[in-house]
Formats: structure tokens, C-alpha cells, sequence
């Protein structure tokens, strides 16, 4: 990322965060704007893309600029039956996944992936102390929203880590 690119991504997610348009966001946004510009940070990148699953266009459209500003590949999809599709043709480094999701959720996002994936680290949106469980038990990190950007970004940095 070159830093005429960094600095970019730091005024948009500045005007994002300060613009006329910010009180049209949901509060799960506005909590994921109401940080400091993290596009100014060297973090690590993943070495391939980052599958970022929701439901919610405007989580995952946020959720895909911060990582992108971030310097990762950033790929989305709007449902589980997507996400089957993207993950097998991209093999992603990273997924994002909604855990609650209409049709095909989270964990059957992972387990009809399991054999072909195995190993792909998985952080799992949850919003119940009961969905962290289970996305523990299946393997993956489960992050309960609301979640402060920093400890997705955590996450990412952990699983870049233990690729390297």
C-alpha cells in the first residue's frame, strides 16, 4: 500500500465517521467508525484474500473498506450459499462469517466447507454468549457484536501470525 493510498483510506474512513451521511448508519457501524483512522497503522497483510460474510450490506461493506484500507485482499459475499461458492473458487486466507444468517448460517457455511478447507482460520460474528461457544467448539474465533474494530484487527493480525 503506497502512502498516498494509506492517506486515502484514512480521509475516507474520516469522512465516513464525520460526514453528513454518518447518522444514516446503523449503531453497528457508527461503534466500527467511532475509532481513530487505523489506515495510518503497518500491520501485516494476509497472504491471500480475506472472505468477509454477512448478510447486512452495510456491516460488510464496512467490515471490507477497513480491511482494505488495512492493505488486505477483501472479497464479499451477501449469504452462506455465496460464501460456499467464493471460498471454493478463491480459497481464501481468512473468512469473516455472520454466524446468524437467513438460509444457510455460519456453521453450515463451515461445515459444507470443512473438507475442502480445512485449516482456513474462521472468525465467527456472534451476538449470544451461546454462538461464542459453539464457534469455539467448531474451531474458529468467535467475536460477539458489537465488537470494536480493533479486536477483529487482532484477530486478523493472530491468524496472519500463525500463517507466517
Amino acid at each position: 500500500m503506497t502512502d498516498g493510498s494509506v492517506a486515502k483510506a484514512a480521509d475516507q474512513v474520516s469522512m465516513a465517521r464525520n460526514g453528513p451521511l454518518s447518522a444514516l448508519f446503523p449503531p453497528c457501524v457508527r461503534v466500527l467508525l467511532a475509532r481513530p483512522p487505523i489506515a495510518c497503522q503497518r500491520r501485516a497483510v494476509m497472504r491471500g484474500p480475506i472472505l468477509i460474510v454477512d448478510d447486512d450490506p452495510t456491516l460488510r461493506e464496512a467490515l471490507g473498506r477497513i480491511l482494505r484500507a488495512e492493505g488486505h485482499e477483501v472479497l464479499e459475499a451477501a449469504s452462506g450459499d455465496e460464501a460456499v461458492v467464493a471460498a471454493r473458487r478463491e480459497r481464501p486466507a481468512l473468512m469473516v462469517v455472520d454466524y446468524a444468517m437467513p438460509g444457510m448460517d455460519g456453521e453450515m457455511v463451515l461445515d459444507a466447507l470443512r473438507s475442502e478447507l480445512d485449516g482456513t482460520p474462521t472468525v465467527l460474528l456472534t451476538t449470544t454468549d451461546q454462538q461464542q461457544l459453539r464457534a469455539e467448539r467448531l474451531g474458529a474465533l468467535g467475536l460477539c457484536k458489537p465488537f470494536q474494530v480493533e479486536e477483529l484487527l487482532a484477530a486478523v493480525d493472530r491468524h496472519q501470525q500463525l500463517a507466517d
